[in-house]
C-alpha cells in the first residue's frame, strides 16, 4: 500500500487523528471498500471538505463569518483559514463546534 509499518500500526490502533486523503484512498483500494467504511466521523468531515461543510453550517444558521465567530468564540482568523482550506480543524475543535452539526 505504500505505507510504513508505523503509519499503518498507528491507523489500526486509532492513534492517528487525521487520515490523509491519499492514505484513505490507498486503504480503500487495497481492501476493496469505500473509504467511508473505515474512517470515523471526524475524518469523514475532513475528507468531505471541511471548508464547504463549515460554510454550509454557518449559512444554515444565517450568520456571516464575523457573527458566527463572535457567537462561537472562534477566532475570526481561524474561521477564515478553515473555510479557505488553509488550516485543518483539529479533532478537539470539531468535537466542540461542528460534530453532529456540520
Amino acid at each position: 500500500m505504500g505505507l510504513s509499518h508505523n503509519v499503518y500500526k498507528a491507523l489500526e490502533e486509532g492513534v492517528t487523528q487525521h487520515i490523509q486523503p491519499k492514505i484513505a484512498d490507498r486503504l480503500a483500494q487495497f481492501y476493496g471498500v469505500p473509504k467511508t467504511d473505515f474512517i470515523d466521523d471526524y475524518n469523514r468531515f475532513l475528507l468531505d471538505g471541511q471548508a464547504k461543510r463549515i460554510l454550509a453550517y454557518r449559512k444554515k444558521l444565517g450568520m456571516g463569518r464575523k457573527s458566527f465567530a463572535r457567537h462561537t468564540g472562534i477566532p475570526l482568523s481561524s474561521l477564515r483559514e478553515w473555510e479557505s482550506g488553509k488550516k485543518t480543524v483539529s479533532r478537539k475543535v470539531w468535537e466542540k463546534y461542528f460534530k453532529g452539526r456540520a
